[in-house]
């Protein structure tokens, strides 16, 4: 049983799309007896497997909704200290693995967060506008908000607008910080542009040789295409291209229904879009995660262990 005296000691391991988390976080808890939870926006939804790269090794917080079902940054913190306490107990170390920079901050800042559920007449009448629009509109209704927010994820604009209009409180008001309920110790992977890129370009590639298409195709077919999962990254690339090889079909100029070299020829012209919307993505992330002058920044398994042996070890006693 864990000492109710002492805070639970918790491993995160971040780092952007492509650059290994899972291995990392694999290796953290074969060595040191410990269970993964996933602190990603998009692995939580079943059916959505090939697209996320979800790794089933993840013990904790996978396929616990469906698509078209909500999940906030509120309900993975709950979830995420219900878990927490429940791996301590069992006398393991907690690891929470994922690329969801808000998610991680949630429960290594013990962020307080606005509990409003969804208001889909209001969101759909946000999403109508353009992210510059919104931010304007951010700027009116909190200007710190404004300053601080992923300025490129229209989706948490559209939150904080949502909260803001709903609530008549600024939304940055609502989410601060609290006393920390855990002794966390952050981890990064690091690698070099090149090797990053390289690793993403190949995760994409077999991505499409798994089927990320068809995936596409039947979450289209069963929830249609205003789900917001299907908004994330790459998830939104297929599903415009999806949209424009059937808008061609129907005029009789769709390449990906025109024979096989046009299909292929077609598919590599979005593999390709993908491939450089995640080097994007990874650099955005890393921005974010640079930040955070917490995080120790590891090369390999090797330095990992020593931190994490250093974190768990228990203080020296002082002298006499």
């Amino acid at each position: 049983m864990s000492d109710p005296q002492r805070k639970p000691k918790v491993v995160v391991v971040v780092g952007p799309t492509g650059s290994g988390k899972t291995d990392l976080a694999l290796h953290i808890a074969n060595v040191f007896h410990g269970e993964l939870i996933a602190a990603d926006s998009r692995t939580v939804y079943r059916g959505m497997d090939i697209g996320t790269a979800k790794s089933k090794e993840t013990h904790h917080l996978l396929d616990i909704r469906n698509p078209d079902q909500p999940y906030s940054v509120a309900e993975f913190k709950a979830d995420a200290e219900r878990l927490i306490q429940e791996i301590t107990d069992r006398g393991k170390l907690p690891i929470i693995i994922g690329g969801t920079g808000l998610y991680i901050r949630s429960i290594v800042d013990n962020l307080t967060l606005p509990a409003l559920p969804a208001q889909p007449k209001l969101r759909e009448s946000f999403a109508r506008k353009s992210l510059p629009e919104l931010l304007a509109l951010l700027r009116k209704l909190d200007p710190k908000a404004a300053r601080t927010i992923d300025r490129k994820n229209k989706r948490r604009v559209i939150r904080a607008l949502e909260v803001c209009v709903f609530t008549g409180h600024p939304f940055s008001a609502l989410r601060t910080k609290g006393e920390p309920k855990f002794d966390v110790l952050e981890i990064g992977i690091q690698r070099t542009r090149t090797a990053l890129y390289r690793r993403i370009n190949r995760r994409i590639r077999t991505m499409f040789r798994d089927g990320l298409v068809d995936e596409v195709w039947r979450l289209l077919a069963r929830h249609g295409p205003d789900i917001e999962p299907l908004r994330g990254i790459i998830y939104r690339d297929v599903v415009e291209w999806l949209r424009d090889q059937q808008r061609q079909s129907v005029s009789g100029t769709s390449p990906y229904f025109s024979g096989r070299e046009n299909r292929g020829r077609s598919l590599r012209g979005l593999q390709q879009r993908i491939m450089f919307a995640n080097h994007r993505y990874a650099r955005h992330q890393l921005m974010w995660f640079k930040r955070d002058e917490r995080i120790h920044w590891v090369r390999t398994g090797t330095q990992a262990e020593r931190l994490v042996r250093g974190f768990l070890s228990p203080p020296l006693a002082p002298p006499l």
